[in-house]
């Protein structure tokens, strides 16, 4: 302990544990202790925790799926997976065809590629008959295959 401060210094807590003992808790740490832990609120925080556990979650594993199809796939493809994945294809339920309004130039910074190469692609796509393009985007199912042909 600091004699001058009266505080735990990093050298008293690291001897402190090499001989088995422990620094002692914090304040802020005794304050929660002694709630106990029981009521609502604590129910609330505890549903909210795990709601935003599960959301950082999917959102790592998205992201880790990004880059995954970043450095293996095919700009064609990672709009196809885009287009599919705004059109909410492989979440239970019906999915929506029709996506929200988003420019070409979303779409290419979104892929990782130029304006030029998504227009490019959607039109190949609508010759293909896997998207209906006219202001709008709507997906048809067939360009799965796309993304699930190799």
């Amino acid at each position: 302990m600091d004699t001058r401060s009266g505080c735990w210094a990093p050298a008293d807590s690291r001897s402190v544990a090499k001989i088995g003992g422990a620094p002692p808790p914090s304040p802020h740490a005794q304050h929660w202790r002694s709630r106990g832990g029981d009521g609502p609120r604590d129910a609330e925080e505890h549903s909210f925790s795990d709601l935003f556990l599960k959301f950082l979650l999917v959102r790592s594993m998205r992201t880790q799926a990004d880059l995954v199809d970043q450095l293996f796939n095919s700009s064609e493809k990672r709009l196809a997976r885009i287009l599919l994945l705004l059109a909410e294809f492989g979440k239970p339920g019906e999915p929506e065809s029709l996506i929200p309004e988003i420019t070409q130039e979303t779409l290419a910074e979104m892929i990782g590629t130029t304006r030029s190469r998504v227009s490019f692609f959607m039109n190949r796509f609508r010759k293909l008959g896997f998207i209906e393009y006219n202001g709008r985007i709507r997906v048809h199912k067939s360009l799965l295959n796309i993304v699930l042909h190799d």
